[in-house]
């Protein structure tokens, strides 16, 4: 925590004037605020609205040592408090008084101390009220209830109400049966116009008023998301508010992260991944895995997203070179990730982001944005782009002999072959830590390729005796089917795009342009439908088209 400033907590409350019965409920906000700790004076109370002598005392005795031991347990220093409420204008119009009394204001004022300390904002969104009944952390019922909720239901701002419950025995020992009685009946009256929740600890309230980007910001900013030994869940409610904060923020982070960019609103992330470096910079330390982590979120956004919606750099390069000079050998691997990652270097995103700006772009006719489709993933095409570089793979792949000796010698063989083909078509593709992976898709790709054949069983029995070409038929086999997979996976992929990238009218237009294309081989009937019939088909068009235009007839008649 800063030493320069002075933070501070607020925290909604209410207050009841007036005898039971003709009890006025109005809003206020308990405010703390942090203080250099002054030998002695751990709180001090200021302002116009006065606590009460015995509410003074329960602060200091009960919710102090609360607030300290959650402090301790995070590893963060115990400060001093100066408490204070918002003085309250409707009470001075009615000539009420404003003292706070009593046990009500426990739940706010605890909160408003915790966030002054933690430097994290409250929810604005409830108003909560409970008499914090024990060093422990137990909250209780406590009386006027049906006055709160009628302030708490005016305030707009106001769209939750947490309060003590009812359930345990010691309610029992603040409310009589009759108050009890009319504070559940109020409670059920005011479910349609707002949102009531019992609360019976500490933890249960600290959980309700903090939001994950809040904690999460906390933890960052504080310190205390690194290197606390993990809490356990159970004990009394203290011990289990401290597991919530100290607690899961790896998985806060990733999972706030990942819902950023996968929806294109990448502002917050970017603000997390920086104070994510700058808490590792500030411990002279790089976060291990970090490049890898983040390079699998974008890889994971989808291509339109990515390439559309999401600014780079996702964290500033001077940034990330900071936290290179800190990596260890270890982290060495994951350095290039990083930059890759931040600059959203996805492979093959340069080629789809070329047929977008193709696609997208309005100058082209009906019939041009039919051909501009159906052209990459027509037989010339991919017989260009796949077919050739393939067989070329293939054909500088020399065998020594075509039988093998061993299944080791065999599988050997396949694994290299396939890295080579994927080398031959992205240099980029095989790193030294991917090579383990590329092992693995060979093995699968033998199966699939010799899956009526006998599986891998089939292709080694065929190398080692030599029939049918032996090894190199193997290959050969292998290269087919890597061919039509890869030819499979660029029309699934391309189409994908394409289409979202279309709205409804480019669909429509694309739909008119094949009508145009296809107009002499098509029946009259088809000919006279409006395009708008097809425009929810036009990835089986152009499949179709792509394939034989002898299919498009037989498919446009049953849409």
């Amino acid at each position: 925590m800063s030493t320069t400033r002075q933070p501070i907590g607020r925290a909604k409350m209410t207050l009841v004037f007036g005898a039971v019965g003709n009890q006025t409920g109005i809003l206020s906000t308990v405010v703390a605020r942090v203080r250099r700790r002054r030998k002695g004076l751990r709180l001090s109370f200021v302002g116009a609205v006065q606590f009460s002598a015995s509410t003074r005392a329960h602060i200091t005795g009960v919710i102090l040592p609360i607030v300290d031991r959650i402090l301790e347990q995070l590893r963060l220093a115990t400060p001093s408090f100066e408490i204070s409420a918002v003085n309250v204008g409707a009470a001075s119009c009615h000539e009420l008084g404003t003292e706070v009394s009593g046990f009500s204001a426990d739940a706010p004022v605890l909160l408003a101390m915790l966030s002054a300390a933690l430097e994290i904002p409250l929810r604005d969104d409830f108003v909560a009220t409970g008499h914090i009944a024990s060093t422990h952390g137990d909250i209780v019922a406590v009386k006027g209830i049906p006055a709160k909720l009628e302030a708490a239901i005016a305030d707009r701002s106001v769209r939750r109400f947490l309060y003590g419950g009812f359930e345990r025995d010691r309610s029992l020992e603040v409310l009589s049966p009759r108050e009890k009685d009319a504070a559940m009946a109020a409670i059920m009256r005011a479910c349609n116009a707002i949102e009531t929740k019992a609360i019976y600890g500490v933890d249960e309230l600290i959980a309700e008023a903090l939001s994950e980007d809040a904690i999460l910001t906390s933890s960052l900013e504080n310190g205390f998301f690194h290197r606390l030994p993990k809490a356990e869940l159970t004990g009394d409610p203290i011990a289990r508010a401290t597991s919530f904060l100290r607690n899961g923020h790896d998985r806060r982070f990733w999972d706030l992260v990942q819902r950023d960019l996968s929806t294109g609103e990448c502002g917050r992330a970017v603000h997390f991944l920086e104070i994510y470096a700058a808490s590792f910079l500030g411990r002279d330390q790089y976060p291990m895995g970090f490049g890898a982590r983040l390079l699998r979120l974008v890889c994971a956004v989808p291509p339109t997203i990515r390439q559309r919606k999401l600014t780079y750099p996702l964290l500033d390069l001077g940034r990330c070179v900071e936290l290179v000079r800190l990596a260890s050998p270890s982290d060495f691997a994951d350095v290039p990730l990083l930059f890759d990652a931040v600059r959203g270097k996805v492979p093959g995103d340069d080629r789809l982001a070329v047929q977008q700006r193709e696609l997208s772009t309005s100058t082209l006719t009906d019939c041009e944005l039919f051909d501009a489709v159906t052209a990459e993933i027509g037989e010339t095409s991919l017989t260009h782009k796949f077919d050739i570089p393939i067989d070329s793979a293939r054909a500088s792949f020399v065998l020594a002999s075509s039988t093998v000796g061993s299944h080791d010698e065999f599988l050997g063989i396949v694994e290299s072959f396939f890295i080579h083909l994927q080398s031959h078509m992205d240099p980029d593709a095989v790193t030294t830590s991917d090579l383990q992976q590329a092992r693995k898709e060979a093995s699968r790709l033998l199966k699939r390729a010799f899956w009526n054949h006998g599986g891998i069983r089939g292709a080694l029995a065929r190398a080692q005796a030599g029939v049918d070409g032996g090894v190199r038929s193997v290959l050969d086999t292998m290269t087919e089917r890597y061919k039509a997979e890869t030819r499979a996976g660029h029309i699934e992929t391309f189409l994908h795009i394409a289409i979202e990238a279309m709205d409804h009218a480019e669909q429509v237009r694309f739909a008119r342009g094949a009508m145009e294309r296809l107009g002499p081989m098509l029946p009259a009937e088809l000919r006279n439908e409006p395009p708008e019939r097809f425009a929810n088909h036009i990835d089986q068009i152009a499949r179709a088209y792509a394939k034989s235009t002898a299919g498009i007839e037989q498919l446009l008649k049953t849409m």
